[in-house]
């Protein structure tokens, strides 16, 4: 296909920018996915042709890389709001999208290495610079978030090309040039922006999001990225780094850390301010309609993506517990239904389970890496049911990490809600009696604070609803006291709990 449209190598026909534009007028504008993958094999075959003038190669680039742009657009709408991202199209979208930012980076790239090597040509386009490092750092970002999306390696060399980038950019005095990265934006921005934004995002636990909550997250923090300050110093009171002599993936910086020349430092102070007067209006059921999210979004989403990176500004999750290296197997069944029959003491044969080898362990959870066939189904807020050969009793768990390493297995970690459990009988008086009786899974780890904690149907709890069942022998009255987690098919909640006499079982 490609040599029937591009011919021989001396033979480009794009190798100006009239004749590619001659070609884009003859594109069908109907079908995005289509037009997206084309226009990523063109990106491809002028980005390695060898023919072009510089001063020609970028204006081609640039305008195959922004008549792409709005349909890019689209497709990442439809791909964060599918229910299901796993399913063909589902994978066939992020494929696609994957594939065009990897080329698109590529090309700018080359370029930008082309421009700073003096190649000829390379003076007329040198005012370009601070538009071409902007855009690659940009489109670094949606590279790594296609791939983030289904919790895969990507290419870490973007770190290195970051470093470089920030480097000369600091050097030739562009980093705080204020420029327009596409026509149809308004906003302005700058290449310290764009960087910042990338590493403060990638910062900020991504592999502990779900697929929109990623997008959203990316999109929040491009929001406020002109919030964002890269010095050489530290300052503020939360900071990322990177190292532009020994680049490598972002890290989180204390100020006590030892300074070094090479240490670029991201504070992220003004973003916080913005973040937490968002979330207010977020907590109103109201999304901004400046907000540039790429789509509509409900607001509980954005306010989930919000109040996480809230949390990684003021106090990111630390880990408490040591880690201890522990091969041992342990049997998992997924999801609210079959974990309640199968904590209920039913054979774990009666429902679809898996077998998985752990890793290591700590008195929090435990990781494991799951070859690819046992991942499927999988994700962030996953429900799990569990249990060793060892201890004869099944406890409850979530998945709160998952990241697919270069071989394509999936390393999955996951937070232990508790090692036992019971299914109790939950009733809610209505007129005088009971009524609606449901199952649920008493979580066990004591009632000496009055509080117990109960994994429920999904959209059970209710704080105006108080509930009542029997545990251990005892009835109980249960005073919601807080909804700890809104899963993908559960309620996690909290309840104060008072004792009741017989009589008043009886009432």
């Amino acid at each position: 296909m490609f040599a029937k449209l591009f011919g021989k190598k001396s033979d480009h026909p794009m190798k100006d920018i009239k004749r590619t534009q001659a070609l884009l007028n003859d594109l069908s504008r109907n079908d995005a996915f289509k037009l997206v993958t084309e226009l990523t094999a063109w990106i491809e075959s002028v980005a390695l042709s060898e023919e072009f003038r510089l001063a020609d190669q970028f204006p081609v680039l640039c305008l195959l890389d922004e008549t792409a742009q709005p349909y890019a657009r689209k497709l990442a709408y439809e791909y964060f709001t599918l229910p299901d991202m796993n399913t063909y199209h589902g994978r066939r979208l992020r494929q696609a999208m994957g594939n065009f930012y990897h080329n698109t980076v590529t090309a700018y790239l080359t370029m930008i290495h082309r421009c700073c090597n003096a190649d000829k040509g390379a003076a007329a386009i040198k005012v370009h610079l601070p538009l071409m490092v902007a855009r690659a750092v940009c489109l670094m970002r949606e590279q790594v978030k296609y791939a983030a999306a289904h919790y895969g390696p990507y290419d870490d060399r973007i770190w290195h090309h970051l470093a470089q980038l920030c480097g000369h950019a600091e050097q030739q005095q562009y980093l705080d040039v204020s420029l327009k990265l596409y026509p149809t934006l308004v906003s302005t921005t700058t290449v310290k922006s764009e960087a910042g934004q990338l590493v403060a995002w990638y910062s900020c636990g991504i592999n502990s999001l779900n697929p929109q909550s990623m997008h959203l997250a990316e999109r929040l923090i491009a929001q406020y990225g002109n919030t964002l300050e890269i010095s050489a110093r530290p300052t503020g009171k939360v900071l990322f780094g990177i190292d532009l002599a020994h680049p490598s993936t972002p890290v989180r910086i204390s100020q006590e850390a030892a300074l070094h020349t090479s240490m670029r430092y991201i504070c992220p102070a003004d973003m916080q301010v913005r973040l937490e007067a968002l979330i207010k209006i977020l907590k109103k059921n109201i999304v901004p309609q400046e907000l540039n999210l790429g789509g509509t979004f409900a607001a509980e989403s954005v306010l989930d993506a919000a109040q996480h990176i809230l949390t990684y500004l003021i106090d990111p999750p630390v880990r408490q517990n040591k880690r201890l290296a522990l091969s041992t197997v342990i049997d998992v069944v997924a999801g609210f239904e079959n974990v309640l029959g199968f904590c209920s003491g039913q054979s774990v044969v009666d429902y679809p389970s898996m077998q998985w080898v752990l890793e290591n362990v700590s008195s929090s959870g435990f990781c494991a890496v799951l070859p690819n066939r046992r991942a499927e189904g999988l994700c962030i807020g996953t429900l799990l049911g569990i249990q060793t050969a060892a201890v004869q009793k099944p406890g409850v768990a979530i998945v709160r990490r998952m990241l697919r390493d270069a071989e394509g297995r999936l390393q999955v970690g996951v937070e232990t809600l508790a090692n036992q459990v019971s299914e109790v009988t939950l009733q809610q008086s209505a007129a005088g009696r009971f009524e609606n009786d449901q199952s649920a899974l008493w979580l066990h780890s004591g009632i000496e604070d009055g509080t117990v904690r109960l994994l429920m149907q999904p959209d059970t709890f209710l704080m105006q609803r108080s509930l009542k069942t029997c545990f251990a022998g005892k009835n109980y009255l249960m005073i919601p006291a807080q909804l700890q987690e809104n899963g993908l098919d559960y309620d996690l909640a909290s309840f104060r709990v008072i004792e009741q006499e017989e009589a008043e079982k009886q009432d």
